[in-house]
């Protein structure tokens, strides 16, 4: 949805859910220490957006343009799998997994009318940071060291964190612990829209 500011400006926000069922899954964890099933998460997702068209058009905003974004995405899942410590004892893994992100950043784009009001939206880049909480919750009690070993996983197992030489060290007290890890973000993409 977006509203105009003004003859070169406007507002917009993007929503999307995303169910646990579906096409898109995320390999689960294989380690030497940790081996899980794939992912398959549930969540939402939330941009707000302002942008800004370097020219005037007689069709409703087309052609390029900058602006901001800010994305709230929130996607948990239930995890299941098998932790083998390092004196060899195997354990069964069973947790909750909450990852919560929020990027700000900016925008460059161009807009294409196709038809009357069918249009195609090009993300062309969208430099921005992003922060990222992680959750995890386990419903039986592991060894201390299985969150040593959770955090080297998925930094090991999800190639995008291993490229910002990030480190996730979990803290917090009982079955419940958390980390926050900072990250550039990049919104990219094409959109295939209709204007009202």
């Amino acid at each position: 949805m977006r509203r105009a500011i003004n003859e070169r400006s406007t507002v917009g926000i993007t929503m999307g859910i995303k169910l646990s069922s579906g096409v898109f899954k995320i390999p689960g964890l294989s380690s030497l220490s940790i081996q899980t099933g794939d992912f398959t998460p549930s969540g939402f997702r939330v941009i707000p957006e302002y942008r800004w068209y370097f020219q005037e058009t007689e069709r409703s905003y087309m052609g390029f343009y900058i602006g901001g974004y800010y994305k709230y995405q929130v996607a948990n899942d239930n995890v299941n799998g098998v932790y083998t410590s390092s004196s060899g004892s195997v354990n069964d893994i069973d947790l909750d997994f909450t990852v919560n992100t929020h990027a700000i950043g900016f925008q460059v784009g161009y807009k294409i009318p196709i038809r009357k009001r069918l249009f195609v939206d090009f993300i062309i880049a969208g430099p921005g940071v992003s922060l990222i909480g992680i959750d995890v919750e386990l419903k039986q009690s592991l060894p201390e060291a299985f969150y040593e070993d959770l955090g080297i996983s998925l930094i090991d197992n999800l190639g995008i964190l291993d490229s910002f030489d990030v480190n996730i060290n979990f803290s917090g007290n009982g079955n419940k612990r958390n980390d926050l890890i900072i990250i550039p973000a990049l919104r990219y993409g094409i959109k295939i829209g209709y204007s009202f």
